[in-house]
């Protein structure tokens, strides 16, 4: 491993490090920016005049009757597919093995083949030592055992998403031997540093979020889209505590 690549890979670990945790905190507080904010949506519906109130649910019932109309033609549309597809079937063999094999190589290479083995390696020396039933067998604490499940949880899900790094963090955490970083690793760190700060990206444009992360200003912007976008009503003057 040269200087370079081993100088870059702290750095990338310590970026991966800090938007992780960037993105901990915005998951962390984001069910109680909902809570604040939808607290705030009723305390004003509430003190409208009972004739807005009423403007209101009538838009609400309405485009509740769109959206399940839409969702019925949709469901209609799928089943006339399925049912087409089922004829389509009837008057074709099974694709040739040839043809799977071909399938199957190009999956490979769009994940990649090196990547996905580096991944499964990392999911299954950590499966060996955190699996429930392993810790329940080594007979271990309470508290050391439900640790050892959290591991294996966030591993599991990491494993879902094709996700190396947070499988080499767990790795490091639990004291497995993980490879020498590469340039492949770099890349890995990277995708996923990008990844996780289009997440924390995402959230930070929910309308719940600018609202409780905002100034008044921001507040009141959130809320007045909204209730426009929602409720089809346009809000008067806004006053905050």
């Amino acid at each position: 491993m040269s200087k370079q690549v081993e100088l870059k890979f702290k750095k990338l670990v310590k970026n991966a490090e800090f938007v992780h945790a960037d993105l901990e905190y915005h998951q962390e507080l984001l069910p109680e920016a909902k809570h604040e904010f939808f607290k705030v949506v009723n305390d004003i519906y509430q003190s409208l005049s009972p004739e807005d109130r009423k403007k209101i649910d009538d838009f609400r019932a309405e485009k509740m009757q769109k959206a399940l109309d839409a969702q019925t033609k949709e469901l209609e549309e799928v089943g006339e597919e399925e049912t087409e597809e089922e004829l389509a079937l009837e008057k074709t063999e099974d694709i040739s093995a040839s043809e799977e094999e071909e399938e199957e190589a190009v999956e490979e290479t769009e994940e990649g083949p090196v990547k996905k083995k580096a991944i499964k390696l990392l999911y299954r020396k950590i499966a060996a030592q955190t699996h429930p039933d392993k810790s329940e067998a080594k007979k271990l604490s309470s508290k050391y055992t439900a640790r050892r499940i959290a591991h294996f949880k966030r591993a599991q899900k990491a494993y879902k998403e094709k996700n190396w790094f947070v499988l080499y963090q767990i790795a490091i955490d639990l004291g497995i031997a993980v490879p020498q970083p590469s340039k492949e690793t770099l890349e890995w760190i990277e995708e996923d540093i990008k990844a996780t700060e289009d997440v924390i990206k995402d959230i930070g444009t929910l309308v719940v979020w600018v609202h409780y992360a905002g100034g008044d200003l921001e507040k009141e912007q959130a809320l007045r889209s909204y209730f426009l976008q929602s409720f089809g009503y346009e809000l008067g003057q806004i006053k905050f505590s």
